[in-house]
């Protein structure tokens, strides 16, 4: 009987512990939305553990995102914006590509939630809303997490192609397809590639297959 009973106010007290830090989150939260309806919607003052809360609460809130990536680096605290990124998972890409690209590129985040797909399916929204350099930059992100995997050679060639086709940049698009040629022999994109290559190759000669007299 003792044994149950210890048992039972074991339970009886994480239960206890489980409801006192929803209520200091939920304090947390409101002290936030409170702050944020003072200022007319400005969360800037609001401190980091409000809000961490309002960000446990709504991941895929931008406002609470923006405002926690600003008060966590004050305070040269990473690891709040890791776990806030993580929380609001790859769905966050579709709604705010822009803030996923500022979070990776910028602030050099793991990006432990994103797999290559949904890092290519980013770079794919920021070259769609004329990012190109930001694009080129996330696809290569892919090359380097996850080099050896087929998403890597697609990665290349759209680093490839992108390069090319908003920069004209040959000298880095050669450079992407020569990387998927060795990389891969007998990718899936290696047909693209070839063709990609000869198009550029035509355009430094003219389109007569001759490079231009000097």
């Amino acid at each position: 009987m003792a044994n149950f009973a210890h048992v039972g106010g074991g339970v009886a007290g994480l239960f206890l512990c489980m409801a006192m830090r929803q209520k200091r989150d939920t304090e947390a939260v409101s002290d936030a939305k409170a702050i944020q309806a003072d200022m007319n919607g400005d969360l800037s003052l609001a401190p980091l553990y409000s809000l961490i809360a309002m960000a446990e609460d709504d991941p895929q809130n931008p406002d609470a995102l923006r405002a926690l990536i600003a008060s966590a680096m004050r305070q040269h605290s990473q690891g709040a914006i890791e776990k806030a990124f993580a929380q609001a998972g790859p769905s966050l890409i579709e709604t705010q590509p822009a803030l996923v690209a500022y979070y990776l590129l910028d602030l050099q985040g793991s990006g432990s939630a994103y797999k290559p797909m949904h890092l290519l399916r980013l770079a794919g929204l920021l070259e769609q809303s004329g990012e190109t350099q930001k694009a080129i930059r996330v696809r290569k992100l892919v090359v380097d997490r996850f080099g050896t995997e087929a998403d890597a050679e697609t990665a290349l060639y759209r680093m490839a192609q992108c390069a090319w086709k908003a920069h004209r940049d040959a000298q880095t698009a050669r450079s992407c397809l020569s990387e998927t040629a060795e990389r891969f022999p007998r990718g899936q994109m290696t047909p693209y590639g070839q063709i990609l290559w000869q198009q550029i190759e035509q355009s430094a000669t003219g389109g007569t297959g001759r490079r231009p007299a000097r």
